[in-house]
């Protein structure tokens, strides 16, 4: 793979280089919990999930364009100005846990972001998993997976160009306005409900969940009643037996399973 842009860690290097981006962004970030272990063959060892606001970032990568440069930033005091600015675009893939964790720390971010996977959602809304290795091989090739796999950083990079290729193909779909009017307003929405959470009194769920049983207790009770007989009113085969043959009610169509 040609180009593959430098990592720079030096701290004094990149305040200075920082000051000069003007334009556009590309943020890869790690949690602590998402260092990603792989076996021998490449596939990703399963790790325990953590909740959001007990995570801690391990670092973010800044892809600068102009300078074919990653940027690796463990102190985010360093970038701090930069994600408030207004006029500078920042794209991620995957935003909403790092806006949170930026609202936890009490850093602002500017309303300028976009989000390739909220923009690949929208590109093919029936993909399973939207997860950064599949849509680097649906678009890419598998050899970024191998250079991802062998250093993190490079994600910033794979954001940059997995832009062009999301964006072209949002714009064939006619989506862009989904996208710009709908999907990244709520992007601060949902980042705000989940850095607030809900308050619950949970003596009131408690006692509503008591009162659902009684409910059910007595609806349960009127159907047995009316259907001459006590069966699982959970199980679909069960009930289709006492709708469908008992009681001779006319099913839509009858399956290899059931009704």
């Amino acid at each position: 793979i040609e180009n593959i842009p430098k990592v720079i860690e030096d701290e004094e290097y990149i305040k200075k280089e920082i000051k000069n981006i003007k334009d556009k962004i590309y943020i890869y970030h790690v949690f602590e919990d998402e260092i990603e272990k792989f076996n021998e063959k490449g596939k990703k060892i399963k790790q325990e999930e953590v909740k959001v606001m007990s995570r801690e970032l391990n670092a973010v990568f800044i892809y600068i364009k102009e300078k074919n440069e990653i940027f690796k930033i463990r102190n985010l005091q360093i970038l701090k100005e930069d994600l408030e600015k207004e006029n500078l675009e920042k794209v991620f893939f995957g935003s909403k846990d790092f806006l949170v964790f930026l609202k936890r720390n009490s850093i602002k971010y500017g309303k300028k972001i976009l989000d390739l996977k909220l923009a690949e959602y929208l590109v093919d809304s029936g993909m399973s998993k939207y997860e950064f290795k599949n849509v680097i091989t649906k678009y890419l090739s598998t050899k970024y997976i191998t250079l991802f796999i062998q250093d993190i950083s490079v994600g910033a990079y794979l954001i940059y160009l997995l832009e062009k290729e999301i964006i072209d193909k949002l714009k064939e779909s006619n989506m862009e306005n989904v996208l710009e009017d709908i999907e990244l307003p709520l992007l601060d929405i949902l980042a705000e409900m989940t850095y607030l959470g809900i308050k619950v009194d949970t003596k009131k769920i408690e006692d509503f969940g008591k009162v659902l049983e009684k409910e059910l207790e007595v609806l349960t009770n009127e159907i047995h009643m009316l259907s001459g007989e006590e069966f699982n009113i959970n199980s679909p085969k069960q009930l289709g037996v006492i709708l469908f043959e008992k009681l001779k009610l006319t099913p839509f169509k009858k399956t290899k399973t059931g009704y």
